[in-house]
């Protein structure tokens, strides 16, 4: 219980860490095809992104960026400041985003050679950013802060959410309708592209981490409490309404991250090596690999190309890969 709670709390903190009881070795526990690729760092990792079957970025601990070109066979390193780069993304091949402590935004408009600094107008923690497309984009953090950028990051205004909660992931699935999920069960939408956000009614009290939609209405949210009981919500009707559509029977299955690939497949990641794996719209959850007992790393993040090629990071420099779908 203690390694959990101290797993939980440098997670809200805003670390990039989670606490292993493993190194980073070859061995998987499971039977899942998920086989772990060589990092070279044993640094905390927690977020990833592809812009193509080759080409991918991971942000991890101490200003760590983490670049292939090989579909995760070699990666090359760069360090760019001192904090945890806890959220990546690219809305073109060559001009990307990153966010961290500090208020700190980082582009590039090179695929990742170069990066630069933006002003961000704000010292919060930044948790995540998301972009519809090359010049609007949107980053949540913490004290319910909320940026929005129309000309590439040039400029960057904060929009009033309402809230003083810590915010950890916003996802858009057009230009205009956009989700932030964050601690006590906080959900907002916005219809107008992120110039107003409204709450919606998450009817639980856990942290939530992570928010997918598998299309324009049916959406899911997942996270977890203080004990390390992990749940996973989901709506039919474009976040109007939440219900539970998942939660464990032990208290050591918690998830910081979903992801969606195509309307009925999807996977959440979290304590202890977990992956979860739904082949039909969330009707029915399977524990596709475990890491209990022999290589409990923690997962931070999971994002998939299409329904077979995947990738989750992790503590302890841990990357994984599956090209099967996990099967």
């Amino acid at each position: 219980m203690a390694i959990l709670l101290t797993s939980l709390l440098l997670f809200a903190m805003g670390g990039c860490e989670k606490e292993s009881n493993g190194d980073n070795s070859d061995n998987d526990s499971s039977t899942s095809q998920w086989n772990y690729l060589s990092s070279g760092t044993s640094s905390s990792l927690a977020s990833v992104y592809f812009v193509n079957a080759d080409t991918g970025y991971v942000g991890g601990d101490a200003g760590l960026i983490l670049k292939t070109t090989d579909g995760g066979t070699t990666w090359t390193s760069q360090t760019i400041g001192y904090y945890c780069f806890r959220s990546i993304y690219f809305p073109t091949a060559n001009i990307g985003y990153a966010v961290s402590h500090g208020g700190t935004i980082i582009k590039t408009t090179d695929g990742g050679t170069t990066w630069t600094s933006q002003t961000s107008g704000t010292t919060s923690v930044l948790r995540s950013v998301y972009f519809v497309d090359a010049n609007m984009g949107v980053a949540v953090g913490n004290g319910g802060i909320i940026l929005k950028t129309t000309d590439g990051g040039t400029t960057w205004t904060s929009q009033t959410s309402g809230t003083t909660n810590d915010l950890y992931t916003v996802k858009f699935t057009d230009a205009n309708t956009g989700y932030v999920v964050g601690t006590t069960s906080i959900i907002m939408k916005t219809a107008d592209g992120g110039e107003t956000w409204i709450s919606q009614t998450g009817n639980t009290s856990y942290d939530l981490y992570s928010v997918c939609f598998a299309d324009a209405n049916t959406g899911f949210a997942v996270g977890g409490n203080n004990s390390g009981v992990g749940i996973i919500l989901k709506t039919e009707d474009a976040g109007t309404n939440w219900t539970l559509n998942w939660t464990p029977t032990t208290n050591d299955m918690y998830f910081y991250s979903i992801y969606f690939p195509t309307t009925t497949t999807g996977y959440a990641v979290g304590l202890y090596g977990r992956i979860l794996k739904t082949n039909d719209g969330g009707a029915n959850w399977s524990i596709q690999r475990d890491a209990v007992g022999e290589d409990s790393e923690n997962l931070s993040a999971v994002y998939f190309l299409n329904s077979n090629i995947g990738y989750v990071v992790g503590n302890s420099g841990h990357i994984l890969k599956t090209t099967t779908g996990g099967e």
